[in-house]
């Protein structure tokens, strides 16, 4: 993570490039579009799957040998609306009104975790949050699946420091003895 603009600089010192060799660009896998749409590189013979995140002044940057989706979000209170859309009903139906703060963070998480999600699917919000679903493995890891999605996903909550909230998702892998690691 580091301070917005510095996308580039981030991919450099993750992939231990000069900032010269990192080309980003574009493409949406729905429209085609490079005006929006999943990131990726375009100077590498087997380039990694990249992700890119921003919030205020952070940036967030993942990079896998697959699919990847970051998002990070500023905390905040004011989540009107948010439930409705990020939620499905049964989720949006346990939540107080007005939701607590507790609850208002759990939202807006779930948010970021189902962002991540869609990022790594490469379909953006064309799939509609509220049909991804989450499934808790652990404190912080989830199991993402969604009718929408050919995929499912494991989602990792991240724990940032200061006003931020981050989830970065992977595919689903399944080990031999049945347990899930991410890939």
């Amino acid at each position: 993570m580091g301070r917005r603009g510095t996308d580039r600089d981030l991919l450099a010192q993750l992939l231990q490039r000069k900032r010269s060799e990192i080309v980003i660009r574009h493409c949406c896998g729905l429209c085609g579009s490079s005006q929006h749409g999943q990131p990726y590189l375009t100077n590498f013979t087997n380039p990694p799957a990249i992700s890119i995140s921003h919030a205020g002044q952070w940036t967030a940057v993942a990079v896998n040998a697959s699919a990847i989706g970051v998002d990070i979000e500023r905390y905040k209170t004011d989540i009107n609306g948010l439930a409705e859309f990020a939620l499905d009903p049964a989720e949006v139906s346990s939540l107080a009104d007005p939701p607590s703060a507790a609850q208002s963070s759990a939202i807006l998480q779930r948010w970021v975790m189902k962002e991540a999600v869609v990022k790594a699917a490469g379909v953006g919000l064309s799939v509609e949050l509220a049909d991804v679903a989450l499934h808790r493995l652990a404190a912080h890891r989830w199991l993402a699946s969604s009718p929408q999605l050919r995929s499912r996903y494991v989602v990792e909550q991240l724990v940032l420091v200061g006003p931020l909230i981050g989830a970065v998702a992977t595919l689903h892998v399944t080990d031999q003895d049945g347990g899930v690691r991410a890939h």
